[in-house]
């Protein structure tokens, strides 16, 4: 069961369940992209074509620009 939501230019996104997978997702807007998890811990998402990849879990990881992260960081 995944639970995800939009908060502002920000996706969230968690497994409501024990089990791990890989979430596909066309990202709209000018990178760089970003990657967060749920303690903080910020990486570069790779992105082709306007696509991205990444493993969620039970633990929310958020995903927005490095602009959008630099600005809510300061």
């Amino acid at each position: 069961e995944i639970q995800a939501a939009y908060f502002g230019d920000t996706f969230m996104i968690w497994r409501a369940d024990d089990k791990t997978s890989d979430w596909k997702m066309k990202l709209d807007g000018t990178g760089p992209w970003v990657i967060v998890d749920v303690v903080g811990q910020m990486k570069p998402l790779d992105v082709k074509d306007g696509d991205a990849q990444f493993q969620i879990g039970m633990s929310p990881v958020y995903v927005l620009t490095k602009e959008t992260y630099d600005k809510l960081t300061r």
